[in-house]
Parts: C-alpha cells; sequence; structure tokens
C-alpha cells in the first residue's frame, strides 16, 4: 500500500467522522458502523482503482419546518462527499464572498442574521429610514443545476488547484489525492 493510499484511509476515516455528526442513528449509518473498517478500506480501494460508484439515494418527505421532498445520499456517499468537501474548502474559501453562510464554518443561522440585523441598521441609518429585505427561496434549485456547465467549473477549480504545492512543497497534480478528486467529481457530477 502506497503513501497516498494510506493518507486516502485516513482521510476517509476524518470524512467519516464528519458525515456521522447528527447521523448516527440512520439505517445508512448504522449499517456503515457495522463493519467500519472494511467498509473504510474498500471505499479507499474503489476510489484509488477508479472503481467508485455512487449508490442509489433514498427519497422521502419531510413535513418540517414545511413539506418537502428529500433526496438523501447513502451514508457510504455521504462520507465520499466530505471527503471531497475537506480537499476543496480551502480552494472555495477563499473565493467566496463574506457574506455567504451556507455550510461555512462559524458562518451558521445565527452569524447571517446578526449579519442581515447589522445591513438593516445600516440601510435604514439605525431605522430612521425605510429599508426593503426581499427573502425568496428559488424552488427546485439543486434539481435543475446545469450538471455539464457545473462540471466545467468544478475542473476550472481543479485547474487552479493542480498548480499550487501541497505542505511537502509537491504541486497538487502530482498527488494522489488531487487525482482522486478530481475522478469523484466527475462520477459524482
Amino acid at each position: 500500500m502506497s503513501n497516498d493510499e494510506q493518507e486516502l484511509i485516513l482521510d476517509l476515516l476524518v470524512a467519516y467522522e464528519s458525515a456521522a455528526k447528527r447521523k448516527r442513528n440512520t439505517t445508512s449509518c448504522l449499517r456503515f458502523n457495522m463493519c467500519i473498517e472494511d467498509e473504510i478500506v474498500m471505499l479507499a480501494q474503489s476510489i484509488s482503482e477508479g472503481s467508485y460508484k455512487v449508490s442509489p439515494c433514498i427519497c422521502f418527505i419531510a413535513t418540517e419546518p414545511v413539506k418537502r421532498e428529500i433526496i438523501a445520499a447513502d451514508f457510504r456517499d455521504r462520507v465520499v462527499h466530505h471527503y471531497i468537501c475537506s480537499f476543496l474548502e480551502p480552494f472555495l474559501e477563499k473565493q467566496l464572498i463574506y457574506d455567504c453562510y451556507s455550510c461555512r464554518e462559524g458562518k451558521g443561522t445565527l452569524f447571517g442574521v446578526n449579519r442581515l440585523e447589522h445591513h438593516i441598521r445600516s440601510c435604514s441609518r439605525n431605522y430612521t429610514l425605510p429599508c426593503y429585505v426581499l427573502q425568496l427561496d428559488i424552488a427546485g434549485y439543486f434539481m435543475h443545476i446545469n450538471r455539464e456547465l457545473l462540471y466545467k467549473k468544478a475542473m476550472l477549480l481543479m485547474d487552479k488547484i493542480a498548480v499550487q504545492k501541497n505542505e511537502n512543497g509537491v504541486r497538487m497534480a502530482q498527488t494522489g489525492r488531487y487525482k482522486w478528486i478530481k475522478d469523484l467529481l466527475r462520477v459524482i457530477i
């Protein structure tokens, strides 16, 4: 087993811990936990060999806070999603605007509410002038994303990452992790 493959297993264990937060009692997480060592090793093997395939999703209706259809990835795929995010997040963080809050460390709902209040106070000159706020939700947004365009944008990001060097001074494009992430993005998108 190469150093890259050993690193992949360790990265997948970290991704597992992240994916398992608030999901430990779900059926797919419990099933994964029954043979966690085997699952991680098989997952690492399928990623390094380029044979990883996305599992069927679980679809259900949630009624709180509003009725909506949920399409959830199998837990094994959630681990892969967290693995990909752990790689891409540092690069994406540099490109996002300050007031983008979704899935960002330290930028939860309360942070967003406080920033909204700051902007309203600023716009209304401390509530002395009228100020308007638009709240909207784009119905079916994620179901209608142009996957071809998303994939092209993901590859542009990967091209930018490729020329950067990791902590050992090696160009990212020369690492196993870079190649595996690029392959996984192709399969998932």
